[in-house]
């Protein structure tokens, strides 16, 4: 007889105690971090069941199959609630990939070793402002609190670094659906975001000369439909996470750049659109802006990290 010493709720309760005592550490076997510097593997730090859906589902649902409506049950403690919903009652389909346990293929190389480097230097200084323990200064790269404490401190490890570069842009087909079910509007745009701090793969080190007392620069501009070529947004974003980003704006009708109040940012910027610049990352605005942030929970989750990757698509991008 084969007793298995860490059975299919072990990893439930885990989680559970850790939470109700006010643990927050990432691993269950053992400390998730160390173990990633050490090998990059995260095999040894969790039970079989949290490295196999079908495992934790007792074969119900495995590696290959796809979640609708006839089986999301089976893994509805693993999904947001809005997940659930759509899934269980709209139709959405979630395709089953393998789990990723090479942790260095989730973050860009030079975030990854940024945040292998520079563990356990952050701090919240008495503002809520990360900064380098023992200097004062701004963030030096990658992830401030790979084992955060609490809330805010595991929502500043988005806020940093959005794209895990120092710089990104990407291509976006935005398509705006009607309450009929029709789309009503349609853009072709870039997103570009710049940091200043924190950087990661900068020659001359983590800050953007003379740039300090800023986190990044985030600008929107749009190439379709005509009569909105050229229309162009740019958010400056202070290290200060109290305070809000400053707004300019080009529009082409007016041949003229603007500032606009930065609730603009939560405002459509072209008409009908339903992103707006607050929306990014879910994390749009500086995190001290809001507050209160608090982990009401903690546990095994299904997310989208895995094989993510289509390059090989025509319309990729």
């Amino acid at each position: 007889m084969h007793i298995k010493k860490y059975d299919h709720d072990y990893s439930r309760r885990f989680f559970m105690e850790k939470t109700a005592k006010g643990l927050m550490g990432a691993g269950v076997l053992t400390s998730l971090w160390p173990l990633i510097g050490n090998t990059g593997d995260i095999t040894k730090a969790y039970p079989e069941e949290l490295q196999s859906l079908e495992a934790y589902t007792k074969g119900k649902v495995k590696e290959g199959d796809v979640i609708t409506a006839d089986n999301v049950e089976h893994v509805k403690d693993l999904l947001d609630p809005v997940a659930y919903t759509q899934v269980s009652q709209m139709g959405r389909r979630i395709r089953v990939r393998p789990q990723t346990k090479d942790v260095s293929k989730l973050f860009p190389h030079d975030f990854y070793q940024a945040t292998l480097k520079n563990q356990g230097k952050a701090v919240l200084d008495d503002n809520g402002n990360v900064v380098v323990k023992g200097t004062g200064k701004p963030w030096i790269g990658g992830a401030p609190f790979v084992d955060p404490q609490n809330g805010l401190e595991a929502f500043a490890n988005i806020t940093l670094s959005w794209g895990r570069h120092d710089t990104s842009i990407y291509a976006v087909e935005d398509n705006d659906i009607g309450p009929n079910g029709d789309i009503e509007y349609q853009y072709q745009l870039a997103w570009c975001e710049k940091n200043t701090t924190a950087l990661v793969s900068h020659p001359d080190g983590p800050y953007l000369e003379g740039e300090e007392d800023k986190l990044r620069y985030q600008s929107v501009w749009f190439t379709y439909p005509n009569d909105s070529k050229g229309t162009s947004f740019l958010n400056i974003w202070k290290y200060d996470q109290r305070e809000f980003p400053d707004l300019f704006g080009y529009l082409p009708a007016f041949k003229r750049v603007r500032r606009f109040p930065t609730n603009q940012r939560f405002e459509p910027i072209v008409p009908g659109i339903t992103f707006f610049l607050s929306d990014a990352w879910a994390a749009g605005d500086p995190m001290l802006t809001w507050g209160n942030y608090k982990v009401i929970g903690r546990g095994p989750f299904l997310g989208s990290q895995s094989g993510t990757w289509h390059g090989d698509q025509d319309n990729w991008s």
